[in-house]
Order: structure tokens, then sequence, then C-alpha cells
């Protein structure tokens, strides 16, 4: 009897690293998720940004995705969950800017949301290298957009 055991390993047409920008002239720290004890609620990443500061999320724990040719990275990102995380807050030295909360959805480009999937863009850098970014804008940083 003749018996095959091998690793099979899905290919995909490309790779999307995660990247924040900061397109605002102030330093800010991302709290991103949250992890709840009994007694302490901590994020489960932290990125801070200089100003107009672009970082590749992947160091920071958000993990890209890879996807085939014809898929939206993004919303493949948000329908495979993200593993915790439901909130993002934005803080400028020690104030609260601006808070987004999950769950994801596919609202108007005209609605800035890091759960908004159209607040994303997209793209192939070097085939098959590609980025999924999100940018932080200074209309942002008025706490729930008020």
């Amino acid at each position: 009897m003749f018996f095959l055991s091998s690793c099979w390993e899905k290919n995909y047409d490309y790779a999307y690293d995660i990247k924040i920008e900061n397109a605002t002239p102030d330093t800010l720290r991302l709290l991103i998720g949250q992890v709840n004890s009994t007694t302490i609620t901590e994020p489960l990443y932290s990125i801070d940004l200089l100003p107009y500061e672009t970082q590749n999320g992947n160091k920071s724990g958000l993990y890209g995705m890879k996807a085939n040719e014809g898929i939206n990275p993004i919303q493949l990102r948000f329908s495979n969950g993200w593993k915790g995380i439901d909130t993002v807050l934005v803080f400028h030295k020690d104030t609260l800017m601006c808070i987004w909360t999950a769950p994801a959805y596919g609202g108007s480009d005209s609605i800035h949301n890091f759960f908004n999937y159209n607040s994303w863009s997209y793209w192939i850098e070097k085939d098959p290298d590609g980025v999924m970014m999100f940018t932080i804008y200074p209309e942002d940083l008025k706490l729930n957009n008020e």
C-alpha cells in the first residue's frame, strides 16, 4: 500500500501589508483592540505615529492579508476577523481625540472610520506585494468626529 504525505500550501496572487498613515502635524498614539481582565483593560496593540509618518502595521501586530486577484483584501481582512480588534482610540498627547468601534461595514467613503472598508485604500506596489492603508486625517482628531 502506498501512502503519500505532504504539506499543502495554498498559493495566493498577492500578499498585502497593512500600513497606518498619520496625515496630521501631530504625534499620535493609537490604542487598538481591548484585552479585558478583572481589573485592567489594556490595548492589544499600541502604535505611536510621528507627524506625517507612515508605519508598517505588521510590525505592531496588525498583520496583512493574502488574497487572490479580484478579491478586496480589506473586506477579506475584516470578514476573517482581527482577533479582538473592536475599538481604535486615537490620542494626541494624553487627550482622546477619536474613537472608532466595530462592527466593520461598507459605508460611504465620505464617512471616515477605521471599520469602514471604504475608508481604506489598497494597491499593488510590486507584484506580488501589495499595501492596505488606513490614513488618519486632521478632521479625524475631533472626539467621535463631532
